[in-house]
């Protein structure tokens, strides 16, 4: 299986996804979320649920912190 990756910039705004992203976006019937319409937008432009969106944001937190420890 090809891996799906993304990019998002330090506000969370996706500023990267890769050939794979297209290829499964199309085959799964998910036109609008092909890369000219997602880059640019806010990554939790597409997270739904309180409980999820928590969980990204922890994590992404976190790994923000870590990326400015030395």
């Amino acid at each position: 299986m090809n891996t799906i990756e993304y990019k998002i910039d330090s506000e969370n705004n996706i500023i990267f996804v890769n050939k794979e992203w297209d290829h499964f976006a199309l085959n799964n019937f998910g036109e609008e979320f092909v890369s000219e319409k997602v880059i640019g937008r806010n990554l939790f432009d597409y997270i739904s649920g309180i409980t999820v969106r928590q969980i990204y944001l922890d994590l992404l937190n976190k790994v923000k912190k870590q990326v400015k420890s030395p």
